[in-house]
Order: C-alpha cells, then structure tokens, then sequence
C-alpha cells in the first residue's frame, strides 16, 4: 500500500538582494543591543512575502506553478526602496518589527493581486487581509525592554537600506525546526518567461 504523501507548508515570494540583506542584518544588530525580547529573523529568511498559502497538498504544487508561470510571463521587472523601520503592535505592547517599502509600488501591489486570484482559481484560501508590504525582521516575545526597542526603531525610521528589482516570483517550501523556519525554494520563475530556471 502506498504511503500517503504528506502536506507542505509554502508560500510565494519575492526575494531580497544580498546587499539589502546586509543592511538589514546591520541594522538588527542595533535592535539587539536593546535586549528586547525578539525572535529575530536570520538574515538569510528575510524576503517579501506575496502570498502565505499554508499547508499544501502535493497535487496541487503542479498547478500553483503554472499559475506562477502565468503571471510571471504577464509582467516585468520593476524597482523599489527598503526605507525605514517600523512595527505592528501598539507602543506597550508592538508585535512584529519590519522593514518598509518606498517607491512606485503599483508594480508591486498588482503582482500580489494576481497572485491571489491565480490562487484563487485554483480553489485554495489565501490570507483575506489588506496588504500591506513589509519585510518582516523580527517577532516580538514580550514587553520586556520595548520601550527601548522603539526608540531603536525610531533612530532608523528614515534609514535607507538598498533597492530591490524584482525580475521573478518564487514558490518556497517553509519546514518548522526548532532553532526557527527553513525556506528552500520549489520553482522560480523570471518575469516573461515561461520556462522556470528552478525546478523541484
């Protein structure tokens, strides 16, 4: 009897440049000197998120790469700003510290549209929340040190931390570990074409 194939947790993405990885990790390391209690992200798992599909089934990986394929043929390169730092939350208790955006980002709020509704064709729920584009650096734990955080937060909220040109979307594979999330890529694809330079 055939084992079952198990689900995977995925999402689709953009991926940031190293430079503006190296900036951001900079960057964190002033936020650590607060001793807030934050579950940084590794510089290397920071990206921009498009869509967070979740648990998927196996048989429906071919699909979501052709939707990917799709879109991808349907749109070109463009450019923006990582500009700024920020948080979600409110100043006693802020949740999530990130990164923002800045530029002309109708490219950018178009791509992610369509990725819903290539989703959505295909019968699978996305998160229903207004977008709001960020680069996620870390998860806060708790209160302890947050006002000291925020004032860290405040010294780099006109920092510029590089560009990012986005030229493919990505399908990545996100595994749980105990020492934090692991992102492996199943299939980019380059803005028009058709054929994915990665292929699980």
């Amino acid at each position: 009897m055939t084992e079952p194939v198990e689900n995977i947790r995925t999402f689709i993405a953009v991926t940031i440049d190293e430079d503006v990885r190296n900036s951001l990790e900079r960057a964190i390391g002033k936020l650590k000197r607060t001793g807030a209690h934050v579950k940084w992200v590794p510089a290397n798992n920071i990206h921009l998120t498009l869509s967070f599909i979740g648990d998927t089934s196996p048989d429906d990986t071919p699909h979501i790469k052709q939707v990917l394929n799709t879109i991808a043929a349907q749109n070109n390169p463009f450019e923006f700003m990582v500009y700024g730092l920020g948080f979600f939350g409110t100043d006693r208790f802020p949740r999530i510290v990130w990164a923002g955006l800045k530029g002309s980002l109708s490219p950018l709020f178009s791509l992610q549209e369509q990725t819903v509704a290539g989703l959505e064709s295909l019968q699978i729920g996305t998160d229903s929340k207004k977008y709001k584009p960020h680069l996620t650096l870390g998860r806060v734990r708790s209160s302890r040190n947050a006002v000291e955080l925020l004032e860290a937060i405040a010294k780099q909220k006109q920092n510029v931390f590089g560009s990012i040109k986005v030229e493919s979307i990505v399908l990545m594979k996100s595994e749980l570990h105990p020492d934090g999330a692991r992102y492996s890529p199943l299939h980019i694809v380059r803005f028009s074409e058709k054929t994915p330079n990665v292929e699980s």
